[in-house]
């Protein structure tokens, strides 16, 4: 067990502990932030845990007296509750303890109840604060390579510590081609700030936009910067429901909002034009069920503009 005296944190996730006697312990998460592996600084397993969706405890061998664990939260292990900063969570009920102080998303209805768990998709977000829930594709966009995350992680660790460990990272680095290379990912999540009325595009997602009409008003352009969706329905003349948008940029001067989505557009549109079906990857039934919808990332908005 390691006694953790110095924690490394990046973008607010615990990624590493190092106690008194230079010990090290490193937190390898999966997509929502929950620590599935846990190695010593020659690559050795410490501790192994798997979550069931909501949180409860499927899997756990080795070592379980580390602190992180679903969604890199403490576990209070009389009540069986998570700490997420702001109130208590129940893995087994998939409840907060505690109703919300904040409205998640006052145009979605799943945010309107103050108990849920990050609306009922714990698959892809997480809820750092115990306040808003955080898709890992809408909030999480940019992309930065490990060494990247291991210099910001040095910065983060004090001198103190660092000679004590014979510079922290610096055996994590020598290792990811070698015995963790299999184990650390090449990319993590970065932190990007919320999105403005022009950001900058993710270079490997393909650019689309809408222009504004009556079915995309500058309401709704608002609600789909807030939910990170874009809704359709059926097309004329089609009984399929449908996203569709342009491809490429939004042209200059017109108004209308440009997104970036990881879902795969469906083959067949005409060209200029992309949609995306109902039952094709990524695309999800919204609340109405006249309407289907799919992530996207708001990289430009002029309909806010005067």
């Amino acid at each position: 067990m390691i006694s953790s005296v110095n924690n490394v944190y990046l973008n607010g996730v615990r990624i590493a502990a190092l106690n008194e006697a230079g010990a090290l312990a490193y937190y390898l998460t999966d997509q929502v932030d929950s620590v599935s592996t846990v190695l010593d600084d020659e690559g050795n397993t410490l501790s192994l845990m798997q979550y069931l969706p909501y949180g409860e405890t499927f899997v756990q061998r080795g070592d379980l007296n580390f602190s992180p664990k679903f969604n890199s939260q403490e576990l209070d292990r009389e009540s069986g509750f998570y700490f997420f900063n702001a109130r208590f969570y129940d893995p087994g009920i998939a409840r907060f303890t505690s109703a919300d102080t904040i409205i998640d998303g006052e145009f979605d209805t799943q945010g309107w109840n103050r108990f849920s768990y990050v609306k009922g998709n714990p698959i892809g977000a997480k809820d750092p604060t115990g306040h808003l829930g955080e898709s890992q594709f809408v909030d999480k966009a940019a992309k930065v390579p490990l060494n990247k995350i291991l210099e910001e992680a040095t910065k983060k660790t004090s001198e103190k510590a660092a000679e004590n460990s014979g510079k922290i990272f610096s055996k994590v680095a020598g290792k990811t081609t070698g015995a963790l290379g299999f184990l650390v990912p090449s990319e993590v999540d970065a932190p990007t700030k919320k999105p403005s009325t022009d950001n900058r595009k993710d270079p490997k997602l393909p650019i689309y936009h809408r222009l504004e009409s009556p079915t995309q008003t500058a309401k709704t352009a608002k609600m789909q910067e807030q939910s990170g969706e874009i809704w359709g329905k059926e097309a004329s003349g089609s009984n399929i429901k449908s996203v569709q948008a342009y491809t490429g940029p939004l042209p200059k001067g017109k108004r209308g909002v440009e997104f970036i989505t990881a879902a795969k557009e469906t083959p067949g549109s005409a060209p200029g034009q992309a949609k995306w079906l109902e039952g094709s990857p990524g695309v999800r039934p919204a609340n109405n069920p006249d309407y289907v919808k799919i992530n996207v990332r708001i990289t430009k908005n002029t309909q806010t503009e005067k």
